[in-house]
């Protein structure tokens, strides 16, 4: 548990410094310029959900936590029976893309979705 609010604080110490760095001059600016604190904080969050990796509550929340611990040599085992093969099918047929940013979007999700095959696997 200790280890779990100390990994969570130093994500947001981290995360807060980077925040600091990309907004904090353009803050100041639009202050400058007369704006209020809460004009200021609507127009930066406004089309914005949710909360940065690693700040999301399931990911520290020790309540309800089912994760299942298992030996480094174990979680091996459990990958090798994985068949590669299917889990590749769908990343394997090329795709043309009009954007280059497409391309990666889509890269993104073949990954996040091979993530969740791959712990769905290890977690049944």
């Amino acid at each position: 548990m200790e280890v779990k609010v100390k990994n969570v604080n130093l994500i947001f110490d981290v995360k807060l410094f980077h925040a600091r760095n990309q907004v904090g001059k353009m803050v100041n600016f639009l202050r400058d310029i007369g704006w209020d604190d809460s004009r200021i904080v609507d127009e930066l969050v406004k089309g914005v959900e949710g909360y940065p990796k690693g700040l999301q509550p399931e990911q520290y929340d020790c309540k309800n936590q089912t994760q299942k611990f298992q030996y480094i040599h174990e979680e091996q085992k459990a990958i090798n029976a994985l068949n590669i093969e299917t889990l590749f099918d769908d990343l394997i047929e090329e795709r043309e893309y009009a954007f280059p940013q497409d391309r990666e979007w889509q890269h993104i999700k073949d990954i996040e979705y091979e993530e969740r095959q791959i712990s769905d696997f290890l977690n049944n």
